[in-house]
């Protein structure tokens, strides 16, 4: 856990979460959606980064190393992508407008997918100059692949 939460706090990671998460409430402020406020941009941000790169890198372990129970696995990975996504949205939207949220499909079809892949660019266990390395290594073997 310890080392989860180090890795979390990787310069280049918390300022990807404060721009992304400057960006929701920007959008909150901004554009006039019943639905989207400051509260649930940061809610859903906040548990975004502490959740997303755990569920994802959990998920694709249990698709990759297929241990025993592996599609519970990863049914777990996918609630807690769900509740991220989704499921903190609809729960304070409930609560604070006493009705199950109208724009529930569009933040499902949003929400999911933008957690997906913050997930992947945050289980990053490197440096961005790491990242840089690692790319360009994939891209060239790639090219040779396809040559």
């Amino acid at each position: 856990m310890a080392k989860y939460l180090r890795n979390l706090l990787r310069p280049w990671k918390v300022v990807t979460f404060l721009l992304g998460t400057a960006f929701f409430v920007w959008g909150a402020l901004y554009w006039d959606l019943a639905t989207w406020d400051v509260g649930v941009s940061f809610l859903m941000s906040i548990l975004c980064f502490l959740f997303a790169p755990w569920a994802v890198e959990f998920g694709l372990d249990s698709v990759r190393r297929r241990p025993r129970r592996w599609g519970l696995r990863l049914l777990a990975a996918a609630a807690v992508v769900y509740m991220i996504g989704s499921g903190s949205y609809e729960i304070y939207n409930t609560l604070r407008m006493g009705h199950h949220p109208i724009t529930y499909w569009e933040n499902l079809f949003f929400s999911v997918p933008v957690t997906v892949m913050a997930g992947l660019v945050w289980r990053w266990d490197g440096s961005i100059a790491d990242f840089v390395r690692e790319l360009r290594r994939a891209l060239r073997d790639t090219e040779r692949r396809s040559s």
